[in-house]
């Protein structure tokens, strides 16, 4: 019986097949396939119009108990203390060149509850910054609306990190890479593996069965969900 886990599971194959250079695909294709089928996804749970950015990602908050190497709701720390420097020195990031993996990120309850720790109070603004370098709102922003808008990932986020061999980073781990900008400044750039996503799609696709059953709904019939009181990303 077809099921969203199937349909995911086929949508996959081919995203895996292709960025291993089926039909002279790459990361670019695989990863538009792989997020449009959470964003089909997101919109079959709460259809309506103007809401993808708050329905892709609240899907991904519904998921979000997958295990450290797929949570969505990991904050990227990197790139926190690059859009906000208040936050490097609470966080002790360091601009020196080394490696930095999935390992250096706290998940967001973890974070606000380290930053209360220390006496940090978060105002409306940092609290927006902080969802806003979450790995969900990250994979829809730079990965999923880069490429379907202008056809490349954003600035903040790469295709490719040509150190994860040499450092044994599982195919499953988030990775940064480092590069130096015209002004001589060092600055990280995030790598979602095609194999995480993926992680994400099969997680969303097990849940939205979960709610298509309980609800008495077919495959691909709308399920219309009643919308949270308040989005996780507004």
């Amino acid at each position: 019986m077809l099921s969203y886990a199937s349909w995911a599971d086929e949508k996959i194959k081919i995203a895996q097949a292709i960025e291993s250079g089926c039909c002279g695909g790459g990361y670019d294709e695989g990863a538009l396939i792989v997020c449009s089928s959470i964003s089909a996804m997101a919109a079959l749970a709460w259809p309506g119009k103007g809401i993808d950015k708050k329905r892709f990602i609240e899907i991904l908050t519904k998921v979000a108990n997958g295990g450290i190497n797929h949570n969505p709701l990991r904050i990227s720390t990197p790139l926190l203390c690059q859009e906000d420097e208040s936050f490097k020195n609470i966080l002790l990031l360091s601009n020196k060149s080394f490696y930095l993996r999935e390992a250096i990120d706290k998940d967001y309850s973890e974070l606000i509850d380290f930053l209360s720790q220390k006496g940090i109070k978060i105002d409306e603004a940092k609290e927006k910054t902080i969802r806003h370098n979450s790995y969900g709102f990250l994979v829809y922003n730079q990965v999923r609306c880069g490429f379907a808008h202008e056809y490349k990932i954003g600035q903040n986020a790469t295709t490719f990190d040509q150190l994860r061999n040499i450092f044994n980073v599982n195919a499953n781990e988030v990775s940064y890479t480092q590069y130096i900008d015209r002004n001589n400044s060092s600055h990280r750039r995030i790598h979602f593996p095609i194999s995480w996503i993926s992680c994400l799609s099969r997680n969303v696709a097990q849940w939205l069965d979960e709610q298509r059953i309980k609800e008495g709904r077919q495959i691909f019939e709308k399920i219309y969900l009643d919308p949270p009181s308040s989005w996780w990303i507004p």
